[in-house]
Order: structure tokens, then sequence, then C-alpha cells
């Protein structure tokens, strides 16, 4: 429960701070100073060895700029609370509620105005052909005062697939299980039959990691039709059409808890699931013999004591009758929140200029991958960006490759539409088409409204923050007593939804709804 108690606390805190933003005057005026302050130039330090490289680029980018560009670096968050802005913020530095409150108090400049053909033709042609892109950055009000990322890369943002033991699979003599009774059989072989071979009761037949990015129990909902992820921020929301529902108050989520409460009963299901920190959790991943038998976990093969063992298998149905549906992040749709340009700007519509030179698809390439030559991710020919060989630059994989050269500075990554670059404008690869057989495998169960994380008004955003920590404490406490044994949700399942109402869940649910219904209107505004 350690970690859950941290989220909370941290959880607290982003509420405290949103408070504490509510206070700020947003007085800091246009500075006319003749030149651009911007967060986060500079920072040589992290570049770790690349020092020279990253100023050449930032040499580059600030002979785009219209004025003289002045890096500031240091705590935003204090940056920021001292009245004292930057002119522009080009990297992802707030959550949604810090936003709409800085947006509210006149903080963040409002971009919109200043998006056209003419002056920002980058941006401007990424919301025609994205408009997902210009609904998820569009506030209730109207307005945009933050750019988003656009990639189209579709693979990026199925974070969990399911993982199972192949090799013990196949000595045990069993079938790879479609069904969730058919997957509780293979458990139990699991637990009794010592697959793993070494004369000890060492397997751990079912793992999760309740705040995993990717390995989290809620994966597990999708079985009865239901696609959720862990709970902070939102994420517990899904859309069923046009409806915003919170999954931990549905009865499949109750069926759900069952299955789990059944197999840590039996022995089933990895007794530290609900507590273990990563450095455990990563430890059994890893472990020689191999000791978990299945997992959920992104599409990297994290068994790194047996690779060759395990196998990604299609997402299970509760009954074999029910389809399962598979959660898509809302990146899916555009990634907020890339870029801003506060009050102190003198000349919002030249920083717009500047910003939207980022939104080149050579420039987003250098950003989003890293540079480009011999000692770089790519090299250049023929109109084609072509991959190096990751081995040649001491990497193991492609991703490893671009991972290791990007590059340090204002990380605006732009816009690439893999649907139409991927194989035109950048090489293809098999590493690449290996992610996307298994997406494809996936296709069929992915949900077809996928919950976009939007913006809330300023006064929504306050009673958000009020509201999650309470309604988060709530679903986490009796989720670990559920599965743990210690009470039963079928008996208080009654009383868990009473208490919810009481808490505010409903309340909760409808500002996302107005939320949600906001962007659609958005949306359709943008496709017209």
């Amino acid at each position: 429960m350690k970690r859950i108690i941290s989220l909370i606390l941290a959880l607290a805190m982003i509420a405290s701070l949103a408070v504490a933003f509510s206070g700020c005057d947003g007085g800091n005026q246009a500075k006319n100073d003749g030149k651009f302050t911007v967060y986060g130039f500079g920072n040589y330090a992290a570049a770790q060895g690349k020092e020279d490289l990253v100023k050449e680029y930032e040499s580059r980018w600030m002979e785009r700029c219209e004025y003289p560009i002045e890096p500031i670096n240091g705590d935003i968050q204090m940056i920021m609370a001292s009245g004292d802005y930057p002119d522009i913020i080009p990297f992802a530095m707030f959550d949604d509620y810090t936003i709409s409150k800085y947006a509210a108090q006149g903080i963040f400049v409002a971009l919109d105005e200043y998006i056209s053909e003419e002056n920002t033709p980058n941006i401007w042609k990424m919301f025609q052909e994205q408009p997902s892109a210009k609904a998820i950055s569009t506030n209730p009000d109207g307005h945009i005062y933050s750019l988003p990322l656009y990639t189209g890369n579709e693979t990026n943002f199925l974070e969990t697939y399911w993982w199972i033991n192949d090799a013990w699979l196949k000595k045990l003599g069993l079938e790879t299980p479609t069904t969730i009774p058919e997957l509780t059989e293979v458990l139990r072989a699991f637990k009794t039959g010592d697959p793993n071979g070494n004369g000890k009761a060492d397997e751990i037949p079912f793992s999760f990691s309740n705040t995993s990015s990717a390995a989290f129990p809620e994966t597990l909902l999708s079985c009865w039709g239901v696609s959720t992820k862990f709970g902070i921020y939102g994420n517990y929301l899904n859309v069923k059409d046009g409806e915003v529902r919170f999954a931990p108050m549905m009865d499949e989520w109750k069926e759900m808890i069952k299955t789990y409460a059944m197999w840590y009963k039996e022995g089933l299901l990895d007794i530290e699931c609900i507590s273990q920190e990563d450095n455990v959790w990563q430890s059994k991943l890893t472990a020689v013999p191999p000791v978990i038998g299945c997992a959920f976990y992104t599409e990297q093969n994290p068994f790194k004591g047996a690779t060759d063992e395990y196998k990604i298998i299609a997402p299970l149905s509760a009954d074999g009758t029910i389809k399962p549906q598979v959660r898509l992040h809302p990146g899916l749709l555009g990634v907020k929140n890339e870029a801003f340009i506060t009050s102190a700007c003198e000349d919002p519509a030249a920083a717009m200029r500047w910003l939207d030179t980022f939104y080149d698809k050579d420039e987003t390439i250098v950003n989003w991958y890293g540079n480009v030559g011999e000692d770089g991710t790519f090299t250049y020919e023929d109109g084609m960006y072509k991959w190096n060989d990751p081995a040649a630059q001491g990497y193991n994989s492609l991703s490893e490759m671009y991972y290791g050269n990007s590059l340090i500075g204002p990380h605006i990554r732009g816009y690439l539409d893999f649907k139409t670059d991927y194989g035109t404008l950048i090489e293809k690869h098999p590493e690449f088409q290996a992610s996307q057989d298994l997406y494809d495998m996936y296709r069929p169960y992915l949900e077809e409204e996928v919950w976009p994380s939007p913006f809330c008004g300023p006064d929504d955003a306050t009673k958000i923050a009020n509201l999650q920590t309470d309604i988060f404490n709530a679903v986490e406490v009796n989720k670990a007593d559920w599965i743990l044994g210690r009470s039963d949700v079928e008996e208080d399942w009654d009383k868990y939804l009473k208490e919810m109402k009481s808490i505010g869940i409903e309340d909760y649910v409808n500002i996302m709804q107005k939320s949600y219904d906001s962007f659609k209107k958005a949306l359709d505004e943008a496709t017209k």
C-alpha cells in the first residue's frame, strides 16, 4: 500500500498546487525588450556527451527566430510562481488542470488567433489533416492555449499486451487459452506442474504491477468488453455510445475483482501484486529460470531471463461470447501540451511563427528520432530518411538507437503521419513491421471510442482536483481489500457504490461528460 499512499499524496500535492496557482494574478505583461526568453535552452549538462551537437542544433533553432533568444532554466514551477514568466515554454511541463488555471488567469496566451495558413503553415496543415489534434488542444472556452504533437504511429498508443510462457504451455501439453475459465485451468497447471523444471514450487502463475503504465491489472477488464487503465488522472474513464463511464462503478469491474480474488485465494496470483515495488517486479520478470507464467506488458519482451519462452497472445474473452475491448492511449488522437506562449511575450504572432518551424516534417524527424548523419539515427538519401545500423553505434535495437540519439532542446516533437510518411519519407524497417503485426493482431479488439482525456474549464478543473484524491483512494483501498481477501466484493458492492456517490463520483463523471461533449463539439467544428 506504500505506493498507493505515495500516489495519493502526489495527487493531493497537485490539487494544492492548482489552488496555489489560482492565486497568481497573471499580470506579467509583455516586456518589450526585443528578445524572447525561452525555457529549456542551454541546459547542456543534460546532454550527456552531446553538448557540441546540441549547441549546433540550438544555434540553428535560434537562427530561425525573428528575435534574439535568451535561455532560461531552473525549476519551472518556481519560475512560474515568481511571476517572471518565460515568453515561450516549448516543453510539456504542465498537467491539464494547471493549464486551465493559467489560461483562465491570462498567463497562457490563446494561440488560435495566430494559427493560419499564412502565419503557421505547418501547424495549420496538421490541423487540416488531423482534426483530432486540433480538437484535443481546444479548451471548453473554444481557445487553444497549448500546441499538440501528432505522429499517427498507432502502435505507440497500444500500451498493453497479454504475455504467456509458451514453453510452459508446451511442456504441460496445454493449449493457448482464449477465455477466463481456460486461463484459470492453465494457471492451476502452472502452479502445480513445475513447468520451469527446477524442482521448486516457485512459479507465479499470474502477476501484474498495480501502478505500471503498461502492466496494470485493469487490463483484465477488457475480457468483459470494457477498456480502462490504472486510474490516475481520469484513466478509469471510458466512452460507450458517447456516454462517459467510470469503470470501477460497473458490474464488469466487480466480475474482474472476483476473478482476481479467486486466483489470489488459490495461490494463482502473485501475493505481492498490489504492493510490490518496481525493482521487485522487474526481478521477477527477469528471473532465471523464469517464474512468471502470464502477465501484461508492452510489446517489448520483458522476460530477459528467457525471452524465447514467451509470446504475445490475443486478448481473452470472459466467457467465449463477450468480445474483448482493448484500451488505446488518447495520444493516438494527438498529444496535448507541447508548447506554450505566456503573457510576457511581446509578439505572440512571431513566437508562433518560430514554433511552427518545428512542425516541418524534416524538423519533426530530428526532434523525434535524433540527428541525421553517419553518427546519427538516419542518413538522408534520395528524399528518404534511411536508418543507420544500431550495432555500428553500440545499440541493440532501432528504438534504443533513436532514444540514444535524441536531442536535448525544445522538445517539440511536431507533426508526422505514419500512414503517409512511413515508407515514403522514412524508410521501412523490420522492427517497425513487427510492431505493426502485433497491433494488427489486436486491431479487431480495439475500442471504437477513445477516451480523449479532454480539457476541463477552470472551475471544473478545481472541482476535479478536489474530488479525484478521495475517489482514487476509495477505489484503490477497496480493490486491494477485495483482491487480497480482506473483504468480499459481492457482499460490499452496494455499500461501495453508496460510498462512491457520497464522495462525489456523480459530479466527477458529469464534469468529465461535459468535457467530452466539448471535445466532440470541437472535433465536429474541426472537421467541417
